[in-house]
């Protein structure tokens, strides 16, 4: 389940151009794919960090209040 949501949030990360947060999430996807989790509490604490500071740039493309 994990794989697959990581996949998921690399795919729309990737799709509006937040490639560092794609990139986190590759890597979250591929260790949770090969059934390594051992990371995951830091991986997903790297992929919460990265969002706090993309959310308020996408905003701001899309003309919303950050």
């Amino acid at each position: 389940a994990l794989g697959r949501v990581a996949h998921g949030f690399k795919s729309a990360s990737l799709n509006v151009g937040a490639v560092a947060l794609g990139e986190l999430c590759r890597e979250l996807e591929k260790d949770a794919k090969a059934g390594d989790t051992a990371a995951a509490p830091e991986q997903v604490a790297a992929i919460d960090s990265m969002c706090q500071r993309v959310l308020p740039l996408l905003r701001a493309e899309m003309g919303q209040p950050a």
